[in-house]
């Protein structure tokens, strides 16, 4: 699945009119993202062919950016950008024309740090997880800068600081691996309370006043909540298949709703759920059951369809 194919491979400007990339947020269909991804693979972006490559022209401060939001390998977008022999002092610079394309480059990386475009601030968003890194007062949508280190040792995100300029909201998703996040006024070392939707928080910002970010600690889910005991499996049909996913689970008057990338699936309320004839567009889709019963809600781990992003052929009739 691509977006576009030319011969030879994907010109980076057929990437650009045909994914739109700056609507890609956290929240863009799976589908969607993978087809970018493979665009860019399919058109084989490190060879030096023109219209094939990571290309010197109008697109230069573009395509690494589109790669980066869609959730390209970061390691290979670094490939590329070393691709241009940087000059000096590390400018990466645009050889033939123009001269604004090159902060492309800059965004790109800015990016693998930090993306808000969404309206979500999120934090080391496609970053190497086998290199360290760190960055300090990139700015965010709403008016925040933000600051935040990258351990590769441990895989882990810490020192998260946001100082707001203006005291908008902030949204943030939580950095620390879906875990709870806990808010602290660095200046009076006051704790804000958070609104949470699932792995998002929302707290209300002080114009002036930075915010320290760290893990919290959930509660324990009460004892006679649900307890889900067999996750949905991660399953590969060739389209236009179904695909059958089931959940497990042990408490009393348990009832079963399923989510289709977080959203309920209308009449979807048994332990197990198959999907309609499946299509393209359900590529890389997360289905996930809410168990829940008069104590408490549990959902599950997500299935995924075609996981790996691999897409069979669809059958011959």
């Amino acid at each position: 699945m691509e977006a576009l194919h030319y011969q030879g491979g994907a010109r980076n400007t057929g990437v650009m009119f045909t994914t739109t990339f700056d609507n890609i947020s956290h929240g863009t269909l799976p589908a969607y993202r993978i087809a970018t991804c493979r665009t860019l693979d399919k058109g084989n972006m490190f060879h030096p062919q023109w219209w094939c490559g990571w290309q010197n022209s109008n697109d230069f401060g573009m395509m690494f950016v589109m790669a980066v939001r869609a959730g390209y390998r970061p390691e290979r977008v670094i490939q590329a950008i070393k691709g241009w022999k940087p000059e000096p002092n590390g400018i990466v610079s645009q050889k033939e024309g123009g001269g604004v394309e090159t902060a492309g480059v800059v965004e790109a990386i800015n990016n693998m740090l930090l993306q808000s475009h969404g309206g979500v601030v999120r934090i080391f968003p496609n970053w190497d997880r086998t290199v360290d890194a760190q960055f300090k007062r990139l700015r965010a949508v709403g008016a925040f800068l933000v600051e935040a280190t990258y351990r590769a040792s441990g895989q882990v995100v810490d020192s998260v600081r946001i100082f707001s300029e203006q005291g908008h909201p902030c949204v943030l998703q939580s950095p620390f691996d879906g875990a709870g996040i806990q808010v602290t006024r660095a200046d009076n070392r006051q704790p804000v309370t958070t609104a949470q939707d699932e792995e998002v928080f929302t707290f209300r910002t002080t114009a002036g006043v930075t915010y320290e970010i760290t893990p919290a600690v959930g509660a324990p889910p009460p004892s006679d909540a649900p307890v889900i005991t067999a996750h949905p499996a991660s399953t590969t049909v060739v389209f236009p298949a179904e695909a059958t996913f089931t959940v497990a689970a042990t408490g009393t008057d348990v009832r079963y709703q399923w989510q289709k990338n977080r959203v309920n699936i209308p009449g979807a309320t048994s332990p197990s759920y198959t999907t309609p004839p499946t299509t393209l567009w359900d590529l890389g889709s997360a289905y996930r059951c809410v168990v829940s019963n008069a104590f408490g809600t549990t959902r599950s781990q997500p299935g995924i369809l075609n996981p790996n992003n691999q897409s069979p052929s669809p059958r011959k009739v």
